[in-house]
């Protein structure tokens, strides 16, 4: 049951696709590449490559993350380098708010005697490549990079539950039981919950360039692999997402397709802020009334700046606490680790994203935002200072730089006659929608 259940999301993921090469060929090449080495490799590494040669993530050391995440660093910095070698380049404002919260990251790394500096090295390599933007990177580019590494994602899963079965497939907890008496699992992940979320953040980019139907078909692929993850969390915020998403796509103007999209946004906010209006014990949610507990006393101590990144993962190494590896809660890691100011500053980058981004591209965006916002009710997907569970959450929709259209288009044709190239300097033609990042 276990593996037709996979096959069969394999194939509907497939079928949604149906042949890439049209979806491909009007895509940035270089663009897709990054986000199947960000989104999907990883995940590839630890549900199916991994287990084929170590027992567990103990036996590999730091062979495991540096075969999930040295392609992503690696394409990030050929995006740098790229960017570096132009004579006209912009700054992105959004990824610089947020970077400002690495530099803070940075410091407390420093302070603390650079304990987890690893975690914090794999989240600036990572993040590089999106600081600096030079030509346009368009919201189909990504999406089509989300479509082909949920495809890629689904089918190692499966091949990893065929081949190598022990390791990847395991009896569900209890609680989690579902249509199947069985779940994912991985040495290198502890159980599927991970591969949930990664699938569930990418299907806003999917419904961004497939028609609805489409979508819909890889929504019921994504599905099937989320009753063998088994994350309560993700199907949740699969659930929010796609009746966003669904109303978006109905909606045949602009304006409505905003208003749909936050709505979407002010449902996760809502959801992802749940802790603070509701009777828990520390055994709720999976004992994750304890974890709550811990980190809102942690932020009493330290409301403006935090306790630096990896104060979490300190607490989890005492004998004092078992933290497990966050609060599981977005706004409760945040604040525990950058405090008040950091948290002001990332939300300022996104606020400052969605505010600049062409109205076309922005309903999907909003959409993916209450995607994170509701995953971030019971986990920490948006860490961008630091290597986290999902490091391309933060990542993935900053590499979009498709500016809103100008209030004014006859001033900047106007300012356009203006030559902006030295006299005698070759001019070179460069498509904008196929040029290398």
């Amino acid at each position: 049951m276990t593996v037709a259940l996979l096959v069969t999301s394999t194939i509907a993921i497939a079928i949604a696709i149906w042949d890439p090469r049209p979806l491909l060929k009007e895509a940035d090449t270089l663009i897709v590449i990054w986000i199947v080495a960000l989104a999907a490799w990883p995940y590839i590494v630890i549900y199916c490559v991994a287990p084929f040669f170590w027992a567990d993530a103990a036996e590999a050391g730091v062979l495991s993350p540096a075969l999930q995440f040295i392609p992503a660093a690696a394409v990030s910095a050929i995006a740098l380098f790229s960017a570096l070698r132009e004579k006209q380049v912009d700054i992105s404002l959004p990824a610089a708010l947020v970077g400002v919260s690495i530099v803070f990251a940075a410091v407390a790394i420093g302070a603390s005697g650079f304990s987890k500096v690893i975690n914090f090295g794999l989240a600036v390599s990572l993040y590089a490549g999106v600081i600096l933007k030079w030509r346009k990177v368009t919201l189909r580019s990504v999406g089509v990079g989300a479509l082909i590494s949920l495809s890629l994602m689904a089918l190692a899963t499966t091949i990893g539950a065929v081949a190598n079965s022990s390791a990847v497939v395991a009896p569900c907890r209890q609680d989690k039981c579902g249509l199947v008496s069985e779940a994912l699992t991985s040495p290198f992940a502890g159980n599927g919950n991970v591969l949930g979320m990664a699938t569930t953040l990418l299907v806003p980019f999917a419904f961004a360039v497939l028609p609805a139907w489409r979508s819909l078909i890889v929504v019921a692929g994504v599905g099937g692999l989320q009753f063998l993850a088994g994350s309560r969390t993700a199907m949740f915020a699969l659930a929010v997402g796609v009746a966003g998403l669904v109303v978006i796509s109905l909606c045949r103007t602009i304006r409505a397709r905003l208003v749909a999209a936050t709505l979407a946004l002010v449902v996760g906010f809502a959801a992802s802020l749940r802790f603070m209006f509701v009777n828990y014990s520390g055994s709720t949610d999976s004992y994750r009334g304890y974890l709550w507990d811990m980190a809102t006393e942690a932020i009493r101590r330290a409301p403006v700046f935090g306790h630096g990144p990896g104060y979490w993962w300190q607490l989890n190494d005492s004998a004092l606490f078992q933290a497990n590896y966050s609060p599981h809660n977005g706004w409760l890691d945040l604040l525990t680790a950058v405090g008040a100011w950091g948290v002001i500053v990332i939300v300022a980058g996104i606020i400052v994203q969605l505010l600049t981004t062409a109205r076309t591209a922005l309903p999907w965006l909003i959409a993916y935002y209450a995607t994170v916002l509701s995953v971030g009710m019971l986990e920490s997907p948006y860490v961008p200072y630091y290597y986290g569970i999902l490091p391309f959450t933060a990542i993935m929709p900053l590499m979009i730089y498709e500016p809103r259209e100008s209030m004014d288009p006859e001033l900047d044709e106007n300012l356009s006659i203006v030559p902006s190239i030295p006299v005698g300097e070759k001019v070179e033609n460069k498509d904008p929608s196929t040029a290398a990042i």
